[in-house]
């Protein structure tokens, strides 16, 4: 049997058990009593960076062997005791938002698949970032939890490929539960609970309402050189059509880095540069690719917008939003001002210093008080933000998060990790004018651009 639950504990009573079939479309996974927020009925979302509402985090893992969905509904309702809040349903009253913790049930959609000899053809299966992982994912219903419908917040999908014998783990997951660091702790808690291994420590749920941003020229001042890119929000359905315009308008590139050919840019990148500047393998890639784009386009890249975390591993008594394990969209994002320079070294300096800048806890502040400032007053109205503008990349990174080593369900070394940004399924948000990239560890960049 390679997928199998008792008939009791479904929400549907046609199940054949064999050896290759299983009809099972879906059943619910009730969560354990909570372990965190105990006591709390609502997680208000007070801090607008958390209030990023257009978009859904798609991702799967692909292990070699069959997955047992009786060990997997229990690993889940452990795993949803500790993070509740994925449990919970999207709310709002006036301008204000929150998440009602009610403890609903989480879908799981169990199917096999005869038909495919892999998950993805295979000249992209090395590939970190999918085009869309949608035929493995049970996509949460967007808009329906930004009106406030009783819709869930994340979901699964158990793939059984009948000709591999593999099994893929899809996750679909809205992103006003918290950023891909987030989901990172939360399928690692479901792993080792599969596993019945140790459970990583809990997550905490430090929410700051951030003051008002200075009013007048020193306020434009620092929303113009801080966070310039939601200077202007769109109407919902005006950043559906428009992302769906671009998407259609792109064509894909794929490039792919072994951790050898990382190592060696970044000693290109590190040549001749004084000790006082620590640039990262991650900077020297970054440079790169930037220079890769100032080789190809006719509008040269002038700024770097680097998508940053901002936890730290010891935050300050008073800066507990910091938290390691901070169940939140926790992030930056910094602007490295080119300046005219086009090699590889000077721009990965560039990056670093910015970086650095940006992990001064008076730099992190200001940002989330503006950034929040200006996302609380675009989505009371359901508008919404769209970056970056022509001649500057985005670097939104994976290298940091070890996703196959950890995230492993018990094929240590043997298992597969695939992402996509999806909205409504489409990898949209790494797919911005000409350059946004995202990357997975020595495996793959992926870059889309407008065609010519």
């Amino acid at each position: 049997m390679y997928l199998s639950r008792s008939a009791q504990d479904t929400t549907t009573a046609d199940i054949v058990l064999d050896s290759f079939r299983v009809n099972m479309p879906e059943f619910l996974v009730n969560p354990e009593p909570p372990v965190t927020l105990v006591g709390h009925e609502t997680l208000p979302l007070v801090d607008g960076n958390d209030l990023v509402l257009q978009f859904v985090l798609n991702s799967c893992h692909v292990v070699p062997g069959p997955t047992d969905v009786d060990k997997f509904s229990k690993a889940l309702a452990i795993t949803l005791s500790r993070f509740p809040h994925a449990a919970g349903r999207l709310r709002r009253t006036g301008d204000g938002w929150w998440i009602d913790l009610t403890g609903s049930a989480v879908p799981v959609v169990v199917v096999e698949n005869a038909d495919l000899d892999a998950p993805f053809p295979a000249e992209h299966r090395p590939h970190v970032i999918q085009s869309s992982t949608v035929d493995f994912v049970s996509l949460v219903p967007l808009e329906g939890a930004i009106k406030g419908e009783d819709v869930p917040l994340i979901s699964f999908k158990l793939t059984y490929l009948t000709k591999t014998g593999e099994t893929v783990i899809g996750n679909s997951w809205n992103h006003v539960l918290g950023d891909g660091n987030t989901v990172h702790h939360f399928i690692y808690t479901l792993s080792q609970a599969y596993q019945d291994l140790p459970l990583p420590p809990l997550p905490v749920f430090h929410k700051r309402a951030w003051p008002d941003p200075p009013v007048g020229e020193e306020g434009e001042e620092l929303f113009r050189t801080i966070t310039p890119h939601v200077a202007k929000s769109y109407p919902l359905e005006q950043v559906l059509e428009r992302y769906g315009a671009e998407v259609k308008d792109t064509s894909l590139l794929d490039l792919f880095f072994t951790g050898t050919q990382i190592d060696k840019l970044h000693e290109k990148a590190t040549e001749g540069v004084s000790s006082d500047v620590k640039v990262t393998r991650q900077d020297a890639l970054s440079a790169y690719i930037t220079t890769l784009h100032n080789r190809c386009l006719e509008e040269p890249i002038h700024c770097v917008m680097n998508l940053m975390n901002y936890r730290t591993r010891t935050p300050d008594e008073d800066a507990l939003y910091r938290h390691p394990q901070n169940a939140a969209n926790c992030t930056v994002i910094t602007f490295a001002d080119l300046q005219g320079k086009t090699d590889l070294s000077s721009i990965a300096q560039s990056i670093r210093r910015h970086t650095v800048r940006a992990r001064d806890n008076d730099f992190v502040e200001t940002y989330l008080m503006l950034n929040s400032n200006r996302y609380q007053q675009a989505v009371k109205d359901t508008r919404f933000y769209m970056y970056p503008a022509p001649g500057i990349v985005l670097v939104n990174s994976l290298l940091g998060l070890d996703e196959n080593g950890l995230r492993n369900f018990g094929y240590k070394g043997r298992t597969q990790y695939y992402s996509e940004v999806s909205w409504r399924g489409c990898s949209v948000c790494i797919l911005r004018i000409r350059c946004v990239w995202r990357m997975g560890y020595g495996r793959l960049t992926r870059v889309r651009w407008l065609s010519p």
